[in-house]
């Protein structure tokens, strides 16, 4: 039994690299493992940032006035609008969301449907500069849901996606000693890595992880650069 801290920040960088490092991976026999990038709902890891700019919002049917907005945009007097990319701003990274209008000219994350009955609480999309072409691509994906969702969310994941390469299950607890089930279940392909936990960080919160093999390897390796140059400063 263990403590409700996913130690997700290490967890996932040792799968990115695993999957970086290890090249293809062999998954199940009923996996699919199709050989281009994950995605969700129409963002696909490796477009490029005016690409995602121009599509529409994913569930435009239900709000029309959803916006995208992303760290890079001069935004002056728009309340409700944040991101918070630490370190890694420093190697290039660029943050967005969609936003939708909230009360008094504020604004607040837009919600997304998610699976088939689920409500994403929010959606964070990551891009970096390839450097390769120096054209900014998006490399992460970042979903928050709630628990209760884990079972339409992860039958929309094996519907679209095959079977999980790796599943585990355990029974976690909070600090008031409550239990609950654990599950943690990843897809990757030689492309790209996809990271479902329920629940994550908290009792209240599911996570849904999408990244791009080479480019989150990347980040991490301009990162780890950074603060070791840092470091040397001292």
């Amino acid at each position: 039994m263990k403590p409700i801290n996913s130690n997700l920040v290490s967890r996932v960088t040792a799968i990115i690299f695993i999957a970086f490092l290890c090249g293809p991976v062999k998954a199940m026999p009923e996996n699919r493992a199709p050989s281009r990038e994950y995605d969700f709902r129409n963002a696909a890891l490796g477009m490029t940032l005016t690409q995602f700019r121009t599509g529409a919002f994913p569930d435009a049917d239900r709000d029309k006035k959803a916006k995208v907005f992303c760290s890079s945009d001069k935004v002056s007097n728009a309340s409700g609008i944040w991101f918070d990319l630490d370190s890694e701003s420093a190697v290039g990274v660029i943050e967005c969301k969609w936003f939708t209008p909230d009360y008094f000219h504020s604004w607040r994350e837009a919600d997304l449907s998610l699976g088939a009955t689920g409500i994403a609480k929010w959606a964070r999309y990551k891009f970096v500069p390839d450097p390769h072409d120096r054209i900014v691509r998006l490399y992460s994906i970042v979903v928050a849901g709630y628990p209760r969702d884990a079972v339409n969310v992860m039958d929309g994941l094996r519907g679209k996606f095959g079977s999980p390469t790796r599943i585990a299950r355990d029974v976690v607890q909070n600090a008031m000693g409550a239990k609950f089930d654990h599950t943690v279940a990843t897809w990757v392909n030689p492309l790209s890595t996809i990271l479902f936990e329920s629940p994550w960080d908290d009792i209240d919160t599911m996570g849904i992880f999408y990244y791009e093999s080479r480019l989150s390897a990347y980040v991490e390796h301009s990162k780890q650069k950074a603060k070791g140059s840092n470091a040397s400063k001292m």
